[in-house]
């Protein structure tokens, strides 16, 4: 019976990768085995839910304003690199857009090799993304990890590394890839620029932009979604059903978060500032995440 169970676990963990996945990813760090993104979204789940809150629940929350300013500096160059990368090879990002065919294995020229390591530098990067959440928990903003941050930050690190496994090269992926290191150009030099502190507020004026752009990044995306299940061949169900079910989901999850959220600003310039304070105090979650710039000051985030 043990013998049979860890047969089964190898199996699901590496074996089955190792017969369905893409070959020309196995010489990168961490792509041989399932356990390695199991292992460090379970321990992010329970840190950022269970373990980090206890252990913040006696102590003060810390600042971390280099440690913000810092990262989010960095995160923003990382997806500019990418972004400007895909726009100096702006044939071959046309060609990928329309090409529904799955990619072959046997492809290990240079250009493709090239565009592989890029692609997996950039699911690297959605690791590191993770550290928006463990942020929170160290400055004691638990009302901050809403539904749609945790899922957010969760299914792209997921679904990313089963998507590159299974095809490092995956077309169909492009759209997203273009529109979200844009998107996150300008989502991670929002919050550079808030975590220098209230001198930048005046020009902190354009977050709701921000949200509207990712609203209309999936509402683009759920129209190539379409048109990829009429016409794309060889891609197995995995790639049709988690193309459409997420992009409906952040489809319902952003729109959700932007209307909870200015609707409830815009009442809120209309009620009376005793009321507002109340509202604010008996309030059990912020719909919008937040930044401390360091002086005790809170700077809206945006998931």
């Amino acid at each position: 019976m043990v013998d049979t169970t860890l047969s089964w676990e190898h199996f699901l963990m590496e074996g089955y990768w190792q017969k369905n996945g893409d070959p020309r990813v196995l010489h990168l760090p961490f792509m041989t085995s399932f356990r390695v993104p199991i292992i460090v979204l379970t321990c992010y789940i329970l840190f950022v839910l269970v373990i980090g809150p206890r252990l913040m629940a006696n102590r003060k929350p810390y600042s971390l304003k280099k440690v913000l300013l810092t990262y989010n500096t960095f995160m923003c160059l990382a997806n500019g690199a990418f972004f400007i990368r895909i726009l100096i090879n702006y044939n071959e990002t046309l060609k990928r857009l329309f090409d529904f065919n799955f990619p072959s294995f046997n492809d290990t020229s240079d250009w493709d090799m090239t565009i592989i390591f890029n692609n997996y530098l950039y699911l690297i990067t959605k690791y590191i993304d993770l550290f928006d959440t463990i942020f929170f928990v160290l400055r004691k903003k638990q009302s901050q990890i809403t539904p749609l941050h945790l899922y957010h930050h969760f299914s792209v690190a997921f679904f990313g590394w089963i998507t590159f496994r299974f095809q490092a090269i995956a077309n169909v992926v492009a759209p997203f890839a273009i529109m979200n290191t844009f998107i996150h150009v300008l989502m991670y030099g929002y919050y550079a620029l808030a975590a220098m502190g209230p001198s930048m507020q005046p020009y902190l004026w354009w977050k709701r932009y921000i949200t509207q752009l990712q609203i209309v990044q999936f509402l683009i995306l759920f129209v190539h979604a379409s048109i990829f299940l009429c016409i794309q061949r060889g891609y197995g169900l995995y790639f049709q059903f988690n193309y459409m079910f997420n992009t409906v989901i952040y489809i319902y999850l952003f729109t959700r978060f932007y209307i909870q959220t200015y609707r409830q600003q815009g009442q809120k310039k209309l009620q009376p500032f005793d009321q507002q304070q109340q509202q604010q105090q008996h309030s059990p979650m912020k719909p919008l995440n937040d930044i401390n710039d360091g002086n005790n000051n809170n700077i809206k985030k945006i998931d």
